[in-house]
């Protein structure tokens, strides 16, 4: 379970659009913005339940959100009730995050993706039931108590950070928003060379000078050479060697125990390795229209997510990928007026394809970043492919 793509999933295409016109912007823009912001809202979230009481603050304000709302918000934006369900959205997010916290990811919001800070702030109390109603059904669903449900979302760490760009991570520094789910090791190896480095071998030489010989009356000082190496401590070099190496392996050390994740997307996502040939189509298909369009379509999918790396070429691909989405749904009624023979003939193109693209879609959306932008998007194509394949 991904509590980002379940967020996700409820901005598809009709209420993107509508939030979109609400805030005047075009739909790739909002998307965008909502791609950032999410995984940043729940990362603000884990951090509330680390803190005493936490736990039960979050729980508490799930158990006041409207339990109908979610299932009504694409219905509410952009009409007259928008600036009531902005206004609670806010007023929760606020809550748990601090208003200060929650100001600050809309000046951060504006600036990551171009939005203006007054649309920024709309946007948060919009995505507010999403995400509070995400958590408030996985909750119930799963009989969870306050302490279970700052456990299931502290479960979600690594893809709440995976969805994080890095940029944006930046300016969000300071904020306390990303607490919770930035590694605290490199700071803490940092200051232990720090405390180490002023940690120096004193007192050896007034040691020496103090156990060297007496001086006779009448003489002067004793100008023996003060032996330092017979008193040199190891202790505070051995700490600073090992604060050293700490930082080394914090830095370095996953690198070579662990296999550098882009070695694998070639692989995943070149659609000439994981996706079945240009199928053949029958003669009784090939003369209808939907068989003329079915292997250009099947291309455009290939297509779409061939150039997807990671989150910020996921942003980029996200139109396309919902253009083929609303072919094939176009497709898919089309498809219902065809005789038999030729119903069954498109059945069988698109079942010999559609293993090979799922593979590449599941192999897509497990590059770090991608799944919480195209997720929603892409089961959509399945799903209608799955349509398509049924005789």
């Amino acid at each position: 379970m991904n509590i980002l793509s379940l967020v996700m999933q409820y901005f598809g295409p009709v209420i993107l659009n509508k939030i979109a016109g609400s805030l005047g912007v075009n739909s790739t823009l909002a998307q965008k913005a909502i791609a950032a912001a999410a995984p940043v809202i729940l990362a603000g979230i884990l951090n509330r339940t680390t803190q005493p009481g936490g736990a039960k603050v979050l729980s508490d304000t799930i158990a006041k959100q409207d339990p109908g709302l979610l299932g009504r918000l694409g219905e509410l934006v952009g009409t007259g009730k928008q600036s009531g369900v902005v206004e609670q959205g806010s007023s929760a997010l606020g809550g748990l995050l601090g208003n200060s916290a929650l100001g600050s990811l809309a000046g951060a919001l504006s600036k990551q993706v171009g939005l203006g800070v007054g649309a920024s702030n709309t946007l948060l109390g919009l995505m507010s039931p999403a995400v509070l109603g995400t958590l408030g059904k996985e909750q119930k669903s799963a009989g969870l108590d306050a302490a279970g449900l700052a456990n299931l979302l502290a479960g979600q760490k690594k893809n709440i950070t995976d969805a994080i760009p890095a940029d944006f991570a930046k300016l969000l520094a300071g904020t306390g928003l990303l607490d919770a789910v930035q590694s605290p090791s490199i700071d803490a190896a940092s200051k232990t060379v720090a405390s180490a480095g002023s940690a120096r071998p004193a007192a050896s030489v007034t040691t020496a000078a103090a156990s060297g010989p007496a001086r006779p009356p009448g003489q002067g000082p004793v100008t023996t050479p003060v032996p330092h190496h017979h008193h040199f401590s190891w202790g505070p070099w051995l700490v600073l060697i090992a604060g050293a190496a700490a930082l080394w392996w914090s830095v370095f050390g996953e690198r070579l125990v662990q296999p550098h994740p882009t070695a694998s997307i070639p692989a995943v996502v070149q659609p000439s390795t994981t996706l079945a040939t240009t199928p053949a189509v029958p003669p009784v298909l090939a003369s209808t229209e939907v068989g003329k369009q079915l292997v250009g379509l099947l291309g455009e999918i290939r297509a779409s997510i061939s150039g997807v790396r990671d989150g910020a070429t996921a942003q980029t691909a996200l139109p396309r990928v919902q253009d083929v989405a609303g072919k094939l749904e176009k497709l898919n009624g089309q498809a219902a007026q065809l005789n038999p023979e030729a119903r069954r003939a498109l059945a069988t193109v698109v079942a010999s394809q559609a293993g090979p693209i799922r593979a590449s879609i599941t192999g897509v959306l497990a590059i770090p970043g991608v799944s919480a932008v195209l997720k929603p998007a892409l089961d959509q194509v399945l799903g209608r492919l799955e349509g398509l394949a049924k005789a």
